[in-house]
């Protein structure tokens, strides 16, 4: 059975909506196999319509699959934890050991307790902080397996007011199937 619109993951999911458009065929009222099509206008544009239905949805997600995109929502996660301050999902976002270079230190975690065993959020509510937000990612370096990007974030207080702008590098890596963050080196404090 062919379910339009389904999201498959592998080339072989894009011949079977292939088979599934071949099978459509039939349904409106056409026994071709794909040569010397003869349709009339309400054909066209019913197999039109299915073929946007069924491919539609492979394209997107091929281009959702890229290196690019996947390290820049591995940074949209771990800035929606860091701003919900849910330092489990945070730590979520790394991969460890986990290497942060800032204030003039070198922070290496092991592990996500490692990572979870502090506190962060009370030193930053105490200098205004309310929430964080990206102002500028730019990719400078991609592979299949590593993204280097190029950031820019503020801190904002509770006014939506920046109390703070910072540069920072993220080295975004794919360790088996998944996205994490394994380093960033920061000019915040």
């Amino acid at each position: 059975m062919c379910h339009i619109g389904e999201r498959y993951q592998t080339f072989s999911a894009i011949h079977y909506e292939w088979h599934c458009l071949t099978r459509a065929f039939t349904l409106f009222g056409t026994q071709s196999n794909l040569k010397g099509i003869s349709m009339n206008p309400l054909q066209r544009l019913k197999t039109l319509l299915l073929v946007l239905l069924i491919a539609g949805p492979a394209v997107g997600l091929a281009k959702a699959e890229t290196p690019d995109v996947m390290a820049l929502a591995t940074l949209d996660r771990f800035m929606a934890a860091f701003n919900d301050q849910d330092i489990k999902a945070w730590a979520a976002t790394l991969h460890y050991p986990h290497v942060r270079f800032a204030s003039s230190q070198v922070m290496i975690y092991d592990s996500a307790a490692t990572f979870q065993d502090r506190s962060v959020f009370p030193t930053l509510q105490a200098a205004g902080w309310h929430h964080s937000l990206w102002t500028r990612r730019t990719i400078t370096l991609s592979s299949d397996t590593k993204v280097h990007i190029d950031t820019e974030f503020e801190r904002r207080n509770t006014d939506n007011e920046t109390i703070g702008r910072y540069q920072s590098l993220y080295i975004v890596t794919k360790i088996e199937g998944h996205w994490g963050i394994q380093a960033r080196s920061s000019l915040a404090p």
